[in-house]
């Protein structure tokens, strides 16, 4: 019994100080007093956003749209990482280029929960639309 006891104390022990050498990694937010925001606000990103994604041309030949929704990461830097679609658009190459772009933004603002700069996982929808056909003008 005094064996166990041992054992389990240092086993303790060990943990304890395996956790002051190694703290847990900051913690991850999903809703927090002030989210994350691109630069310039929503308004900015829907520009960057069609300014940036370049409609892949096998979608485009075979006249596929879809929405690809992704998540990431933004860090306390503002940085953005662990990029993934969590719901396909139901097209592989409209949810590589949605990841791609989202890879080529410009560093967020930070989250901030209780006044202090925090990590925050968003979600985005990526949308792909088709630019509409116009009917060719009729000649009189």
């Amino acid at each position: 019994m005094k064996r166990i006891l041992i054992l389990l104390s240092i086993l303790c022990a060990l943990t304890t100080a395996s956790k002051a050498q190694y703290p847990d990694e900051d913690p991850l937010y999903v809703r927090v007093e002030q989210p994350a925001e691109f630069p310039g606000g929503t308004e900015a990103m829907t520009l960057f956003l069609g300014e940036n994604v370049k409609y892949p041309v096998v979608a485009l030949e075979n006249k596929i749209e879809g929405k690809a929704i992704c998540q990431f990461i933004v860090n306390k830097d503002g940085s953005i990482t662990d990029i993934e679609v969590v719901r396909s658009s139901g097209d592989a190459s409209l949810d590589k280029e949605a990841v791609r772009v989202i890879n080529a933004m410009p560093n967020w603002t930070p989250a901030k929960q209780r006044g202090k700069i925090v990590r925050m996982r968003f979600m985005l929808p990526v949308v792909f639309r088709l630019p509409k056909e116009r009917p060719m003008p009729t000649q009189q």
